[in-house]
């Protein structure tokens, strides 16, 4: 008689690569064989091993699954709103915070208006936030007039400022 359980309601549990059921399975298997078992849930790590069924008490496998995921946390400097993609898919703006990744490598970029677009790889690790800070390089000129604080500032016939004015240009 064979006991496999697991602490993952979700985790599928086969007995010989034949699938037997989800968190707990029992299966009577003849005296003197020996068996495969394994267990596999999304975002942890596959368990698996053999077991010889002898007479006596139950065999009983009881697995805790370890996890194979982590997370990124992404921040824009020097500014924050930009968009954030991960491995070409836009998911969020920054400050941006991911829902469970399975343990590897992404391509993280964020990208705003004004800014050259930065983009890094990054590993998330089993159980861990991955701090991906990716600093944006300014793509504007900053155009400033400054005049007699009474003067009216005049930009194509439009009035803009009195004595000071700063104009931010994205370049083209």
């Amino acid at each position: 008689y064979l006991i496999i359980s697991s602490d993952r309601e979700d985790a599928e549990i086969y007995i010989d690569d034949e699938y037997v059921g989800d968190k707990e399975v029992s299966k009577t298997l003849n005296i003197g064989t020996t068996h495969t078992w394994r267990m596999e849930c999304k975002y942890y790590h596959t368990e698996s091993g053999s077991v010889e069924i002898t007479e006596g008490d139950p065999i009983v496998v009881e697995k805790k699954m370890r996890p194979a995921y982590g997370y990124i946390e992404v921040e824009s400097t020097p500014e924050n709103g930009a968009l954030v993609y991960i491995d070409n898919e836009r998911v969020g703006k920054t400050p941006f915070k991911t829902d469970k990744l399975e343990s590897g490598e992404y391509v993280v970029k964020v990208v705003k208006e004004m800014y050259k677009q930065a983009e890094q790889k990054f590993t998330v690790v089993d159980g861990q936030t991955t701090k991906a800070v990716l600093n944006m390089e300014p793509n504007f000129v900053k155009v400033t007039v400054n005049t007699d604080v009474e003067a009216d500032i005049y930009i194509n016939n439009e009035l803009k400022a009195k004595g000071s004015w700063t104009l931010n240009q994205a370049m083209r």
